[in-house]
């Protein structure tokens, strides 16, 4: 499920939540299966919706659907940069 909305103002919002769907692996002590996906991100594009330069931050995560570890469990955090050189 993905929701993403832009604000006349230059402001984004936007969400996304999924299902992983995969084979169980091992690697070390790290046990990779089928997970609960989500992220969300939040952004500014000066100049408003017509604006070609935006800001904003992501975040990603995902959840085991079997048992699992904290370290299993990723989560990240990114800042971004924008720049569409062409309208196109």
């Amino acid at each position: 499920m993905i929701f993403d909305h832009r604000f006349l103002s230059g402001i984004r919002v936007g969400a996304n939540v999924g299902v992983l769907i995969r084979e169980g692996t091992r690697l070390g002590n790290v046990r990779a299966a089928s997970e609960f996906t989500y992220a969300a991100d939040l952004g500014y594009r000066f100049g408003g919706i017509s604006g070609s330069t935006e800001i904003g931050a992501e975040l990603n995560g995902g959840i085991g659907l079997v048992k699992a570890n904290a370290e299993e469990n990723p989560l990240e955090a990114f800042l971004f940069l924008r720049h569409e050189p062409s309208p196109e």
